[in-house]
């Protein structure tokens, strides 16, 4: 177990080196014009990042991380709905991208549940039951009949466009393409929700098999960018990792604690009753972080559509 222990915290740690890296490597680059925004980036093409989930969710350590916001939209994802009114009881987040009916018009739950002729995400739980070892579990959230191609009919297209699972050695792993990354505002949230998706999963998959654990997230990034007016931002999130070992002490979301509560968070009970799977979230995360810790500065970075 020890072992183990090392090498999770390991690969948590190596994955808040390498998002911060990321960050150094992108202000390096060449900045450039995006017509789109009418706005200034810096970018790199085909990065990569990841981590293995194992007992803890790593979280960025260079600012103040809010586990419940990425779990209520988990919540609201698993749901397929495209209305707002739920989420906006727990975090505004989509507000900027809803449309006069407060919609999100491509909201990506929406498309995983109910578009394409399909509930994917459903037919891929039952597919992975009754095959462990398919290797077509592949969820879209792209509308190839309507999104990109020059086509601007909506505020905001999938960023997330698809991800594939699998498992092997009993460790359920997810694979995530985002055409597009913010860095600063979508990366770290994007990289937590997704790796609450893969517990979720997991835990309803273990109800036919037991053994199985979450096993690894990996995220490519087709453009990483960061917006011009997020470039002090990230340089300070960048000084703050590098302070992290001598004033600050985060820890990362630990699935050991309330470990019924985290049972319990099954894709089926979320939307059964997502009320619920709020509160028992909750209750993990604040017998774990009691608000006691001392965390970096916060820093509130516009949303760019």
């Amino acid at each position: 177990m020890d072992f183990l222990y090392e090498k999770f915290a390991m690969a948590n740690q190596l994955y808040n080196f390498h998002y911060h890296a990321l960050l150094q490597d992108i202000l390096n680059a060449e900045e450039i014009y995006n017509q789109r925004t009418d706005t200034k980036i810096k970018a790199l093409p085909n990065r990569v990042i990841g981590y293995s989930i194992g007992s803890t969710l790593p979280l960025i350590n260079s600012r103040k991380m809010f586990p419940v916001t990425a779990f209520a939209e988990l919540c609201w994802t698993l749901s397929g709905v495209r209305d707002l009114e739920w989420l906006q009881q727990h975090t505004k987040m989509w507000d900027e991208f809803a449309n006069e009916n407060n919609e999100v018009e491509a909201a990506y739950g929406f498309r995983w549940r109910h578009m394409f002729g399909r509930d994917q995400l459903l037919t891929a739980i039952e597919a992975l039951k009754k095959d462990p070892s398919d290797r077509q579990i592949f969820i879209s959230a792209w509308d190839n009949g309507k999104d990109g191609l020059g086509n601007r009919w909506t505020s905001n297209v999938p960023c997330p466009t698809c991800f594939s699972m699998n498992i092997i050695n009993n460790r359920l792993n997810l694979t995530l393409f985002l055409r597009s990354s913010d860095t600063i505002v979508g990366l770290p949230y994007d990289m937590l929700m997704y790796s609450l998706l893969t517990i979720v999963v997991t835990n309803e998959l273990k109800l036919k098999y037991p053994e199985l654990r979450p096993g690894n997230i990996t995220a490519i990034l087709s453009h990483a960018h960061i917006y011009e007016a997020h470039y002090d931002i990230a340089q300070n999130l960048i000084m703050n990792a590098k302070e992290m070992g001598k004033n600050y002490v985060v820890q990362d979301l630990d699935l050991n604690n309330c470990p019924m509560l985290w049972r319990l968070q099954t894709v089926s009970n979320i939307i059964a009753d997502p009320n619920t799977a709020m509160i028992m979230f909750k209750d993990c995360i604040y017998s774990q972080f009691d608000g006691k810790q001392k965390f970096p500065p916060m820093y509130k970075p516009e949303i760019i559509k």
